[in-house]
């Protein structure tokens, strides 16, 4: 099966009008979208499900709620149970696009981007994040998906550690488990490479985007410090075949600037493997 491009499909967000932006994704190439709804704006599922028929892109995924005070694994047990029960709603709005994939943020950012997770915090969040998949994992199976464990970037309490999230997921030996890669995070992280290989049998989704190593800039693609040429090859290598989504948050009008017929065949390399 070969490897499929998508994009995050944004919604609720007036400055990226989903029936402007998702035509210059799919132009680029993209068949696939996750679909992400600001909370509390009350965007339905048969809104955007007649959308993506329209436009003849397929709803893989969603990316669930994360914004404060949302804290999977905060400190606070009703702070945990509110989160619960969120991402309760949003999987039960995921199946009704018939979505197969729930992306989930173990914790959310800091104000403060500069700072970094307090170890005695991070150890803590860690202790419980087993339980909070335990308690995920019946709303997964009721609702047909697979919950994808998103590494974070280091201005979050918890999730940094990519390999780490994978040996728990290990564990678990679950098919409602798995992860998604986030490019961009692991970018400022360091070291992305040696840390993908190791997990990269788990991930189902990628999501693309650059910077330049010091924050989460969401550039596109190559436009970066990210080492996509190595990337291409090693997903190759391996045989990765799930979805490489987009997840850059540019107007419409810049959309149709950057998405330029060389760019389209960077982007192509890392879809299909050189030919020699």
């Amino acid at each position: 099966m070969a490897i499929r491009l998508g994009t995050i499909g944004a919604f609720g967000f007036d400055e990226f009008p989903p029936h402007l932006t998702l035509p210059c994704y799919r132009d680029l190439g993209a068949k696939t979208i996750q679909a992400f709804r600001r909370h509390g704006s009350g965007v339905s599922a048969e809104t955007i499900s007649t959308l993506c028929r329209k436009l003849e892109l397929h709803i893989r995924a969603i990316h669930a709620s994360f914004e404060a005070p949302l804290d999977l694994t905060a400190p606070d047990r009703q702070v945990r149970r509110e989160t619960l029960a969120t991402l309760a709603e949003d999987a039960a709005w995921a199946e009704r696009m018939q979505a197969r994939f729930m992306v989930v943020h173990p914790s959310p950012p800091f104000e403060d981007t500069s700072r970094l997770p307090d170890p005695r915090d991070e150890h803590d969040r860690a202790q419980r994040f087993p339980d909070c998949l335990k308690a995920l994992l019946p709303i997964a199976e009721k609702h047909h998906l697979t919950l994808l464990i998103e590494n974070m970037p280091p201005y979050h309490p918890f999730g940094r550690r990519i390999v780490d999230m994978a040996t728990l997921v290990r564990h678990f030996d679950s098919p409602h488990i798995r992860l998604c890669l986030d490019t961009g995070h692991l970018n400022i992280v360091g070291s992305p490479l040696p840390q993908i290989e190791k997990v990269l049998d788990l991930v189902c989704d990628v999501h693309l985007s650059d910077n330049d190593g010091t924050s989460d800039d969401h550039l596109l693609p190559f436009k970066g410090t990210f080492p996509w040429d190595a990337f291409a090859e090693l997903l190759h290598r391996r045989n990765y075949t799930g979805s490489l989504t987009m997840e850059i948050f540019f107007t419409p009008e810049q959309l149709r600037a950057q998405f330029t017929d060389p760019y389209r065949r960077k982007i192509h390399s890392l879809l299909v493997p050189e030919t020699t």
